[in-house]
């Protein structure tokens, strides 16, 4: 996948349709042309469907997913929330640790629960975009829309005395030509990960835990979910472990001078 970092969307199509148009050239007319225009059509979708998945990839367009920072430092992320309970227990083992984090909120959540994205805010943590509904089409979804989607969310803070965030987070961490483009402009700023817990698929904390500690190194913005009963109980082990080996949890304010906020 680093190979593929090399490349843009652009490039790849230009390439795609250059040995495309030399398959026809060569092959035209047999049954060779046939079977070597549907192998590279297949290589060609396949290549997409990673840099849709792989936001690191930054395939279509930049983004923020890792932290060049050469002393033992991670940035937290927390997706999906505010929730109920879950986020107030993150916060707790947040403030333990302390620690600063970024949550990207939805925005039918910020309306819910007003009162823990203020919260939130008032320990000092960052607030993200993360849509107003965070559907499974958001993908699929027309320009004007995903922007609907994006603004939806930011009224949804305003509402509360909260200014509008401008770092975003694309729901499941999918990027397309559409998604860049409104992002763009709207002058939101695309944040991805380098080290995901995958938390919402863990049966236990130790799963989360042995995830991340493998995974985990400087610079990382690692992704955790605040809607998922086991993440608590990882995040505080997580902590513990990292102090223990150096890491701090810091660097946030390395992060908002990075975007120039």
């Amino acid at each position: 996948m680093r190979c593929l970092a090399m490349f843009k969307h652009k490039y790849i199509s230009i390439l795609f349709f250059g040995v495309l148009m030399g398959l026809l050239i060569v092959f035209y007319p047999s049954i060779k042309m046939f079977y070597s225009i549907l192998i590279v059509g297949f290589l060609y979708t396949g290549v997409l469907a990673i840099g849709v998945f792989v936001i690191r990839l930054q395939f279509f367009g930049d983004n923020i997913s890792q932290l060049n920072i050469p002393q033992k430092k991670i940035l937290l992320t927390f997706d999906d929330g505010p929730h109920p309970t879950i986020t107030p227990e993150i916060l707790e083992v947040l403030k333990k640790h302390n620690a600063k984090a970024i949550f990207f909120c939805i925005g039918k959540n910020v309306v819910a629960s007003p009162d823990i994205v203020i919260k939130i805010a008032n320990d000092g943590h960052m607030l993200g975009n993360h849509t107003f509904n965070h559907g499974v089409n958001f993908t699929f979804l027309h320009k004007k829309f995903v922007k609907n989607e994006l603004l939806k969310c930011n009224e949804g803070f305003v509402k509360i005395g909260i200014n509008p965030p401008r770092i975003f987070r694309p729901p499941f961490g999918v990027t397309n030509p559409t998604i860049i483009k409104a992002a763009k402009e709207l002058n939101f700023t695309i944040i991805g990960w380098s080290n995901r817990s995958l938390d919402t698929v863990a049966d236990t904390a130790e799963q989360i835990l042995s995830r991340v500690i493998k995974n985990t190194k400087s610079g990382d913005i690692v992704l955790f979910h605040d809607t998922v009963t086991y993440t608590p109980k990882a995040l505080d082990q997580y902590l513990t472990y990292l102090a223990t080996i150096g890491y701090s949890f810091d660097c946030l304010n390395e992060f908002k001078v990075k975007l120039k906020l």
